[in-house]
């Protein structure tokens, strides 16, 4: 019976010993000295999700997905590290991203619903991100002179459709929303901001469509709309005449300026009054554009350099 006791004893340290030597080689991921290549792990395909479940994942269906991996793929096919992270294919790093900024989760957590080690994602996290913002200049960005007629007409029609007045000369809409974070290790209290969280607060401009024409996403969340407006390019840009004949639009938080127009702040007569509801109704896109981004992944904008 003793023989019996020991003999499996042996047996569950030698289990536990494999088991222990499987979890380490599979959480290693540094380069062989020798050169040999560690076994891939079993392929992964998006068509293998459903629908419904990489829409709760990644906030994307499948169509966008498909899209966004086309964009980025050249860019993450150039890997330069030997070991298993060489056979991630670009639709599993696009995957294990994408989790990781919808649902701002821990990153042993998507790894292992990418069937990844949580070094690798931390290095896919990474990789993939600077492969989106690289392509940020060919979608973030004002349009060209003789596109801006085009966008003056539509923003013009927001406010003749349900005001039958509408704003004229308007190239933009310009607003500011909060992405929250989580506290910084030095001066938090600058990412604090007016609703009792921290943050990095983002101006953003964008067209009657709701496509962004510009970007700013550098400060603290403790600073004012109208400080990140002061300290952005987009606005030394308009002070300077490089923009057609025109305007943004903004709300009260800005300051009126010549090419930055704001409601009226206390309301005496009809005029003022139908000006305020024109402008409220010219303004929305930005509303709506940030209304849309927080049901998206939003943590991309903490590294979008002022576009």
């Amino acid at each position: 019976m003793s023989s019996y006791v020991w003999d499996m004893a042996a047996g569950a340290r030698q289990g536990l010993a494999a088991l222990a030597l499987d979890l380490f080689e599979n959480d290693t991921e540094s380069d062989s000295e020798d050169g040999e290549e560690r076994v891939p792990r079993n392929a992964f395909h998006i068509r293998q999700i459903s629908e419904r479940i990489l829409f709760q994942h990644t906030r994307l269906n499948r169509i966008v997905f498909e899209y966004v991996l086309g964009l980025i793929s050249p860019a993450l096919t150039k890997n330069t590290r030997s070991g298993r992270y060489k056979h991630l294919t670009p639709m599993q790093k696009l995957y294990v991203a994408l989790q990781f900024y919808a649902t701002g989760s821990y990153q042993w957590l998507v790894a292992s619903s990418g069937n990844v080690s949580q070094p690798s994602a931390c290095r896919i996290i990474g990789e993939v991100t600077e492969a989106i913002v690289a392509l940020a200049p060919q979608f973030i960005r004002f349009p060209n002179a003789e596109d801006y007629l085009a966008v003056k007409q539509a923003f013009y029609q927001i406010g003749q459709t349900k005001h039958r007045r509408g704003f004229p000369n308007v190239l933009g809409a310009i607003d500011c929303t909060h992405v929250r974070i989580q506290a910084p290790t030095t001066a938090p209290e600058q990412y604090l901001n007016r609703h009792i969280y921290h943050s990095i607060i983002v101006q953003l401009v964008v067209g009657p469509d709701l496509k962004i024409f510009n970007s700013v996403a550098e400060f603290p969340g403790s600073n004012h709309d109208s400080y990140v407006w002061r300290n952005s390019a987009v606005r030394e840009a308009l002070a300077e005449g490089n923009f057609p004949e025109g305007w943004l639009i903004g709300d009260s938080g800005y300051p009126q300026e010549p090419w930055l127009m704001t409601p009226v702040g206390h309301v005496n007569t009809p005029p003022e009054l139908l000006y305020n509801s024109v402008h409220i109704s010219t303004r929305n896109p930005v509303e709506r554009t940030n209304g849309v981004l927080k049901k998206l992944p939003t943590l991309l904008f903490l590294r979008l350099p002022d576009y």
